[in-house]
């Protein structure tokens, strides 16, 4: 037997080691889900900085295109009509080569800014699908961590109590119909028990003794009080009997207390205990302060 529950609980725990590998394997894809929408955030960071930087560039090569302009219209209103057309051509070409010059740098730093645009929206996509499978990876080891949570203790106890409890473990037991053929139909034993409740023809000294000390005393009116003090004094017991197999509740009762107090208790911490006897199960049920359940052999 000790065999027997040593490799179930070899098995057992193979189960609780094989949980620990999937939610340490779930741990393990989460960091990395984790890991890469951290990465791509920081990139999406990275080039929202230089898309901003572009911005400022920009702007300030417009209001240097803008000072240009003013420097070439006000080119033109003081030599313009003076007759020096060779300055004011000279100074048309280079204003206009300076404003061409920075538009150019305008129009790359407008196209820096759409390519980082298009690299962000990109991200953006991947991010939403790193949140999604984020989520689906951490529902799956949330349900492992509990599935780990509630297996490890349950099968641990088991495996701790029938390590413990090698021959105390509960076997379903097996009835067999029994043939009574040779059973004495005539048995004088209910004649005897009926001889057994008439009444003695002699009496002792003692009885006789005690029956003259209640005809001395002083009569008194019964109390109800005493009358169910005498009656709850009876002592009732009650047998099942089951294909010719008997068990009292006592005795079932007896063992219910044993396999409580196994599991950890105490018996003085049983406040109410219910009993539901099946023999056609060969089990009696059993629950104890409404909380703890379980059976143990009718038989």
């Amino acid at each position: 037997m000790i065999n027997l529950i040593n490799e179930i609980n070899s098995k057992l725990k193979a189960i609780i080691s094989e949980l620990e590998t999937k939610k340490s394997e779930c741990e393990k894809v989460l960091d990395e889900v984790k890991s890469k929408i951290d990465k791509k955030i920081d990139e999406a960071k990275g080039y929202k900085v230089d898309v901003d930087s572009a911005k400022d560039k920009i702007k300030t090569l417009e209001e240097e295109i803008k000072a240009l302009e003013v420097d070439l219209t006000d080119l033109n209103e003081r030599f313009g009509k003076k007759d020096l057309n060779a300055i004011v051509e000279a100074g048309n070409k280079e204003i206009n080569a300076k404003m061409i010059a920075k538009q150019n740098e305008i129009t790359k730093y407008r196209e820096k800014i759409g390519e980082l645009t298009e690299k962000a929206r990109a991200i953006k996509d991947l991010l939403i699908n790193l949140k999604k499978d984020k989520e689906i990876k951490t529902e799956r080891l949330d349900n492992y961590t509990k599935a780990l949570e509630y297996y490890s203790k349950e099968l641990n106890r088991i495996i701790d109590f029938s390590s413990e409890n090698p021959e105390n473990l509960v076997i379903e037991p097996t009835f067999e119909v029994k043939k009574y053929d040779n059973v004495n139909l005539d048995s004088p034993v209910f004649d005897e028990i009926s001889q057994m409740d008439e009444p003695e023809d002699e009496e002792t000294e003692t009885s006789s003794a005690v029956k003259e000390e209640v005809k001395k005393a002083p009569k008194k009116k019964a109390t109800r009080k005493a009358a169910a003090k005498k009656e709850s004094e009876s002592e009732t017991e009650v047998f099942v009997e089951y294909y010719g197999q008997q068990s009292s509740v006592e005795e079932i009762t007896n063992k219910v207390k044993e396999v409580f107090v196994s599991e950890g208790h105490r018996v003085s911490t049983i406040k109410s205990l219910k009993l539901y006897l099946k023999p056609e199960d060969g089990f009696a049920y059993y629950v104890i302060n409404e909380k703890f359940a379980g059976r143990v052999p009718l038989f």
